[in-house]
């Protein structure tokens, strides 16, 4: 509109670079101004003696530069509806025309980094060197100005000097640098949407991107996530979209769940020549492809139209088993050749397992047309390259994701447990969480009950007030990056019984194991009448050298494990909701000088978890004398848990030289007297493949049996004295000493523990810490009434919180009764 216009104040310039990002809208105008009256919409008028604008309706921009604007020329400029990078150099040389007196420069236009035309002594008509407090942009010029240009423009910025090409396509990076990684893109795939004539859609989540059209064989089915898509392998198996609206899009990540099926193989009896299905295709001159090949389950791609394809083989996923897949896509630009290049990696199962050569983009497309069309499962609707198989929860990310953040992707959030319903008879009560395998931390919330507050909601246990006898609703919540897991756990507070039998705990006075491995408890709890609520069992530690971890921790069995040997005294602790019992054990546990870790002398780990089958590097030493060992595997494809074999092609081949030095080589298949190939493969599963250069001890044997999937991280373990409660007090502006003990499994390997101490009751900044990031501080609260402190420790990957220790803090001195 003619109201669409804003101003800046420029200074005299000679040399200079103008950089904005632009995007258009598929009209210039509304109907207040019609396209003769804004024949040419302004980008900017009047910076120091330049000017530019659209050609018109066309995508061509015309530049105009000195004072007079007497000899404009046009050159290709963006496409509509798409954010793209422009920058305008101009260098004065110093020169001046003979004849006109202008000044001689070199011009060059930039768009998305990369050099697109350059204008070698060109002659400003006019001045180029003209201040102006009021240059105009997006319009011609303020009031009642009707070349406005219909678009959003951002991160417009002026140098007084002209860029070199280098610089140009880091200020083009800069701002896709500065951010994080963004979703533009997710299809979880849990709902599908019959309209009324009959076609099905899938639904985009972000709102940033398009829905999917589902081809008619398509099937709606189960999947690891919630649902997935099943394509069957024919040509109507697909999912589409007409445009796909990626903006802005360079380094890209592109992940999903895939299973492909053990009958994939037979993909070419339904359409011949399907030798490579496409997991994923857009549609412009920048091909965008992933494609599976059907034999072997090796990847190749695509990518910013390229030439030729990369083959990768990460060997993508086994026949009839999940896995989770994630491509990047990073750029990097190459100033001695003015080109840009990028790198593939692929992902399966949250480690990488392929990266591929370093390749030239091709001129213009170094960030995806978001007009383009994108497909899954197929090269477009009705298309001959199909997959069979099932793809589940997709995302696009408008950036590269750290390795760290693809691992929990692929790992998902924890599973939680909040625990059975339960009543209790005080005003507090005590919330716990169990977490599973995966990733995030809990937060618990209030889904239902007036007044009801959470003392520390970010903590897997925690204190909740309850104010008043009824039922309270919390949640717990693990958040990862594209899915949650909840669940609720219902509280409710009641009157007192006026008879209640006390629940009974029982344990054995003493129990012994040796490091490492856990040692089995077993608590016997009963509540004779079974009133007035559901018993809640819980583990700790109450005594003893290290760290103990309880698994699970709020049940009557459990497994205790150790970090370092000592006795130790445990306690099981029993409630009803009114009253409660507890009992304890004494437990011996002692070292073994024969157990120096599962990972000494490990000199072969194939976990089934990791992408490529290989050996990987871990700690010990041989005892051979040359190191000239090798294991390599075959197999259909990766897997998510194990390597299953299918019959054929899967085959273990190892040249691994054990202490008597004979290379000890085994086939899984043979040739029978015919000459043909006969298959030993053995038809099952196998997983946690180790092979140690060393005799493993009885205990780390039983703790391979206890915990076949080794070296996982626990939470650390932390404690804080003094304890606080009732009755207990600090002085106001008198430093009181806190001390956190703080226990830990080492790992991650080679991290060590932070400290954080917090206020989670009162007025935060009326309390000093004097070491907040030490295991030991001094406390001065400059206030009085209730506080509560806690410290937050973290190994690098975990992180735990104490118990919130409550004070009341009060004023010191001597009262003096005056009559």
């Amino acid at each position: 509109t003619t109201n669409t216009w804003a101003t800046f104040s420029c200074p005299a310039l000679t040399s200079r670079t103008i950089s904005f990002w632009l995007y258009r809208n598929p009209a210039d105008n509304d109907a207040s101004i019609t396209s003769a009256e804004n024949k040419y919409p302004y980008i900017f008028n009047g910076l120091s003696g330049m000017s530019l604008m659209f050609e018109g309706t066309t995508e061509s921009f015309r530049q105009s530069v000195g004072l007079t604007g007497a000899a404009p020329f046009t050159f290709s400029g963006p496409l509509r509806t798409w954010w793209s990078h422009h920058a305008i150099t101009l260098e004065d040389t110093g020169a001046k025309d003979g004849a006109t007196g202008g000044a001689i420069c070199q011009w060059n236009y930039y768009r998305n980094g990369g050099l697109v035309f350059a204008k070698t002594n060109l002659v400003a008509t006019g001045s180029i060197e003209v201040a102006n407090p009021a240059v105009v942009f997006m319009n011609q010029g303020t009031s009642g100005a009707k070349r406005p240009v219909w678009g959003q423009i951002d991160e417009f910025r002026v140098f007084g000097t002209a860029l070199s090409a280098e610089q140009v396509s880091a200020e083009f990076r800069r701002p896709l640098d500065a951010r994080d990684p963004k979703l533009i893109g997710r299809w979880s795939m849990n709902d599908v949407t019959v309209h009324g004539d009959a076609s099905r859609t899938v639904a985009e989540e972000t709102g940033l991107s398009s829905d999917l059209l589902l081809g008619p064989a398509v099937q709606h089915v189960d999947a690891p996530t919630g649902k997935g898509l099943y394509f069957d392998g024919t040509s109507s198996s697909w999912a589409y979209a007409a445009t796909n609206n990626f903006q802005a899009l360079l380094d890209t990540t592109i992940t999903m769940w895939i299973n492909i099926p053990v009958e994939a193989e037979t993909l070419n009896q339904l359409i011949a020549g399907n030798n490579y299905p496409q997991i994923f295709a857009m549609s412009t001159e920048a091909r965008a492809e992933l494609q599976q090949a059907r034999d072997n389950n090796s990847l190749r791609v695509f990518w910013h139209n390229a030439t030729t394809p990369q083959f990768l083989n990460p060997s993508l996923a086994g026949r009839d088993v999940w896995s989770h897949l994630a491509f990047v896509f990073t750029h990097r630009y190459g100033a001695a050749t003015d080109t840009w290049f990028q790198t593939p990696r692929a992902y399966i199962n949250g480690s990488l397992a392929a990266t591929g050569a370093e390749t030239a983009v091709a001129r213009g497309w170094e960030i995806e047309d978001p007009r383009a069309r994108v497909t899954f499962g197929n090269t477009n609707k009705d298309a001959l390259r199909p997959i069979m198989g099932t793809l589940s929860d997709v995302s696009v990310w408008d950036g590269a994701l750290s390795a760290e953040k693809i691992a929990e992707l692929a790992r998902g959030p924890a599973a939680v447990d909040a625990g059975v319903d339960f009543v209790t008879t005080s005003q507090t009560a005590e919330l716990r969480a169990a977490l599973g395998d995966g990733d995030g931390t809990v937060l618990w919330s209030c889904v239902s009950g007036e007044g009801a507050s959470i003392l520390t909601p970010d903590a897997v246990v925690t204190a909740v007030t309850l104010p008043a006898e009824g039922t309270y609703v919390f949640r717990a919540t693990v958040a990862g990056a594209l899915r949650a897991n909840t669940d609720d756990v219902a509280v409710t507070r009641i009157a007192a019984p006026a008879e209640n039998a006390t629940p009974t705990a029982g344990l054995a006075e003493t129990a012994a194991g040796t490091l490492p491995e856990p040692i089995p408890l077993a608590a016997s709890v009963a509540d004779p009448d079974s009133q007035p609520g559901a018993l809640r069992v819980k583990w700790v530690r109450v005594s003893g050298p290290g760290g103990v971890w309880f698994e699970p921790p709020f049940a009557a069995a459990t497994r205790a494990t150790f970090t370092v040997a000592g006795t130790y005294v445990l306690a099981c602790t029993v409630s009803d909701g009114d009253r409660g019992a507890t009992a304890q054990t004494t437990v011996t546990v002692s070292a073994d000088a024969a157990s120096p870790g599962l990972t000494n002398g490990l000199i072969m780990s194939v976990t089934g978890d990791e992408g490529s089958p290989r050996r990987e590097g871990v700690s010990g030493n041989l005892c051979v004398d040359n190191a000239n060992y090798s294991t390599t595997f075959y197999a259909d494809g990766k897997v998510g848990y194990g390597f299953k074999a299918t019959g054929a092609r899967a085959y273990f081949s190892t040249g691994m030289q054990m202490p008597e030095t004979a290379a000890n080589t085994v086939w899984g298949y043979f040739p029978d007297g015919e000459g043909k190939e006969l298959s030993r493969t053995f038809p099952g599963i196998v997983d946690e493949v180790r092979v140690w250069n060393r005799k493993l001890s009885p205990a780390e044997i039983r703790q391979l049996a206890a915990e076949p999937v080794s070296m996982q991280n626990r939470a650390p373990q932390v404690t804080v004295s003094p304890a606080g409660g009732t009755g207990a007090r600090i002085v106001r502006n008198r430093p009181a000493t806190f001390t956190a003990m703080a226990f830990d499994d080492g790992l991650p390997l080679g991290a060590s523990l932070t400290y954080d101490w917090q206020v989670v009751v009162g007025n935060a900044a009326a309390v000093t810490f004097s070491a907040q990031n030490a295991a030991a501080t001094q406390v001065t609260v400059n206030g009085t009434g209730a506080f509560a402190f806690r410290v937050k420790v973290t190994d690098g990957d975990l992180t735990a919180y104490s118990e919130a220790q409550r004070f009341e803090v009060v004023s010191a001195g001597t009262a003096i009764l005056i009559l």
